[in-house]
């Protein structure tokens, strides 16, 4: 797992086995409504320093987009610190496992677009 602090990312250690629970803590300074998406990018690449290359693209990370337990992918946004059960994807394991979490505004709506 990774958290964000002062612009840098901290490396966080997640332990978990297929189709468990996990919990992803997320802390908004600036809350603007809308709500939240997880998604997991399957990485089997050896750890940096070696002469390995990470290929880390989009579709990597839409082949497992998280769930909470009952399906929805969408994880509403709250202001400040919010604790989120996403359900891990079945027959997936990875060595260094990458976590995408995207945070969709919904403050900015015009005409039915959302404005991002």
């Amino acid at each position: 797992m990774l958290s964000h602090k002062n612009g840098k990312l901290k490396n966080k250690i997640l332990t978990a086995s297929c189709a468990s629970v996990a919990h992803i803590e997320v802390r908004l300074t600036a809350y603007h409504k809308g709500h939240f998406e997880f998604r997991l990018c399957q990485n089997n690449v050896p750890q940096l320093g070696t002469n390995s290359a990470i290929a880390v693209t989009q579709d990597c990370f839409d082949r497992h987009q998280l769930t909470d337990p009952s399906g929805n992918s969408r994880f509403p946004a709250r202001e400040g610190t919010s604790i989120n059960l996403v359900k891990l994807p079945v027959n997936v394991w990875c060595e260094a496992c990458i976590l995408q979490w995207r945070y969709i505004a919904g403050e900015y709506v015009l005409s039915g677009f959302l404005w991002l």
